[in-house]
């Protein structure tokens, strides 16, 4: 209804158009350029709070099967060319950013070394720990009960 009281109909975008109307279209990847949230759409419909990514593969490519992800050829986050996704796994993706060198890590050795040391020794927090390097308590916690970055030489370290 408007002012007046009449009822006046509302015209909608489908919902495909709105979405390719938030994306830079150019040569190689087509970024997202919408609203996000963490990465995520902040979109409207059935797709809200989805990964771009993962919306434009719907729209072009139908129904993603549970267990498995969209993954980027070229390593953008918010390209959603068609052409530069593909679906896999987390083991997948693991695996094709081993393959491409690709390291996406906070920490290097001597980091997880100081923070084993600073738990240990010094009694710091796993929440002081987590602000003054830059990573989550979860990350914190499983690399001060050795769960994560383990050297082979350790003597805790156990072949998965």
């Amino acid at each position: 209804m408007n002012r007046t009281g009449r009822i006046v109909p509302r015209l909608y975008t489908p919902f495909h158009i709105g979405f390719w109307g938030k994306v830079s279209i150019a040569d190689g990847c087509w970024v997202w350029r919408g609203a996000r949230r963490g990465g995520r759409l902040n979109q409207y419909g059935n797709y809200r709070g989805m990964v771009a990514s993962r919306v434009a593969w719907e729209i072009t490519r139908g129904h993603i099967p549970d267990g498995l992800h969209v993954l980027h050829r070229c390593d953008i986050p918010l390209c959603v060319n068609p052409d530069h996704l593909f679906l896999g796994t987390i083991k997948d993706n693991a695996i094709d950013m081993m393959l491409k060198g690709r390291k996406r890590t906070k920490n290097d050795w001597h980091k997880i070394q100081e923070i084993r040391n600073l738990y240990a020794n010094h009694g710091t927090s796993q929440t002081e720990l987590s602000r003054k390097f830059s990573v989550s308590r979860a990350s914190i916690c499983l690399i001060v009960n050795n769960k994560q970055w383990v050297a082979r030489d350790e003597p805790y370290w156990k072949p998965q």
